[in-house]
């Protein structure tokens, strides 16, 4: 059939140039069936089917050339890169190269060379799921794509894997351990949230940071190897760790978050990099284990509960650095015995010291300022408070119900102290008052006070007595010592 029509065109071109047309047919012959694609793995490109289609037969006699061809005007195509896979491939389903939907019943599974990035939830709830080896094409996995899959024990990264998305392998059950490539620029929120048989984990240099929740409820994880590169450790990125016990914290880390290891009870010492300038809310609450904490210059801010009934502390210094002192800091850290602030921050904050049970002394540093609510309240044993020079105002409650202590000298430059400052201090017997005081809250209630002592003159002394709440509305209204 072929050879007929190269005949027929042979003899219709003798007849054309006969008849005076010079012009030369240049219409390729249509394709037969055998020039349709077959798609496979490592696919025909755009390319290669023109150049089929262009291809002199066996058989053919080649047109007469001694005329310049005519060509149609072509339009220009940008063809799509090779391997890039489209459509069903065996148990997969590929959009432009990226694997969207696998389809299969699990097992061991190898995902084909030419896979760019592996989509969105493509392998979710896949509970016959194994392992995974990815090919060294693909860079990118999507968020939540090997979410839930309870059975999956194993998973291969190439070494050119960039992204990590949020939950990628977030509730793997049986993952006992991944490796991290050199290379990985980025891990999403929450990739191994839940992930209960997790153990160990190694990050390479070139993350920046442990996104929230990243390793959230991981029961089993014990060690972690963080990189020198990261500068954070987000939000809840260990919480409920419960048996993390071994991990250090690089000095390229400046922030931990909130909430970051909460809950990890197996925890037993931390050394906070001079590199650390905050330690956020709740960050080490109720570690019940943690009995050493060493904190080094350059940390400014302590937050909110950052380490709230720590039961197993004994003992804090910190730092001149230290700007701040949130909320209940320290509220709660019923064993501590010993007390070092350093001199550089202004505020104690509120209930920063509440209820620190055990300590006997406090020296308050040359720097402080300011009291804040509750600062000191319940340190049933206090025996002796040095208050510094520097302090301004004494805040309400600040030494309620230190039980213990039986007397108490404010210093010069003191011109405030809130009502309750020592109120149920029921073993309390002398107070020492400053000429500078201008405004005195009623002091509380205090059985066995015998004398306060006033440095200024006795008409100034009578003006702290007046108005409600005051000094004046005391049970035995106190009387002028010099």
């Amino acid at each position: 059939m072929k050879r007929t029509k190269t005949t027929a065109a042979l003899l219709l071109a003798a007849v054309m140039a006969l008849s005076g047309c010079g012009e030369e047919s240049n219409t390729p012959d249509k394709k037969t069936e055998n020039d349709t694609n077959t798609f496979f793995p490592g696919a025909i490109t755009a390319d290669s089917q023109t150049n089929n289609a262009q291809t002199t037969k066996a058989g053919e006699t080649p047109a007469d050339n001694t005329t310049a061809a005519k060509t149609e005007p072509t339009t220009t195509t940008t063809a799509e890169p090779e391997n890039l896979l489209d459509g069903t491939v065996g148990d997969f389903e590929f959009k432009k190269g990226v694997l969207v939907k696998y389809n299969g019943e699990g097992g061991d599974v190898i995902i084909p060379e030419g896979t760019i990035k592996i989509g969105y939830e493509a392998f979710i709830r896949c509970h016959m799921l194994y392992s995974v080896v990815f090919p060294d094409t693909v860079t990118e996995v999507e968020g939540r794509a090997f979410c839930q899959c309870p059975l999956l024990e194993s998973v291969k990264l190439n070494d050119n894997i960039k992204i990590l998305g949020n939950q990628a392998f977030g509730e793997c059950d049986s993952l006992r351990t991944i490796n991290i490539p050199d290379g990985v620029e980025k891990i999403g929120t929450y990739c191994f949230r839940s992930d209960s048989c997790l153990e160990e984990i190694t990050f390479p240099g070139s993350v920046e940071a442990v996104s929230d929740g990243m390793f959230e409820t991981c029961i089993s994880l014990k060690t972690v190897n963080l990189g020198k590169g990261i500068k954070s450790i987000d939000s809840s990125a260990f919480e409920k760790c419960i048996n993390l016990s071994g991990l250090i914290i690089p000095d390229s880390i400046t922030y931990i978050g909130k909430s970051a290891f909460v809950g990890c009870n197996s925890l037993e010492s931390i050394e906070i990099p001079g590199s650390v300038e905050t330690i956020d809310e709740y960050a080490f609450q109720k570690n019940k284990k943690l009995s050493k904490v060493i904190f080094n210059e350059g940390l400014k801010n302590i937050n909110v509960r950052a380490f709230y009934n720590c039961l197993g502390l004994t003992e804090i210094t910190l730092p001149s650095s230290l700007q701040t002192l949130g909320t209940e800091a320290f509220c709660e850290c019923k064993n501590i015995t010993s007390l070092t602030i350093k001199p550089g921050i202004t505020t104690i904050g509120k209930q920063a010291f509440k209820r620190l049970e055990s300590i006997e002394s406090i020296t308050v540093p040359e720097s402080v300022t300011y009291l804040d609510y509750e600062s000191f309240m319940s340190c049933y044993k206090l025996t002796s408070v040095e208050l510094p020079s520097t302090l301004k105002r004494m805040g309400d409650s600040c030494f309620e119900c230190c039980y213990e202590l039986p007397e108490i000298t404010i210093p010069e430059g003191v011109v405030e102290i809130e009502s309750g400052a020592f109120e149920y201090c029921t073993k309390l017997k002398t107070i020492r008052l400053p000429a500078s005081l201008k405004k005195c809250g009623r002091l509380g209630k205090l059985d066995v006070l015998n004398d306060i002592y006033f440095a200024g003159t006795e008409e100034e002394f009578e003006k702290l007595k007046v108005g409600k709440n005051t000094i004046g509305d005391m049970l035995s209204s106190p009387t002028y010592k010099k």
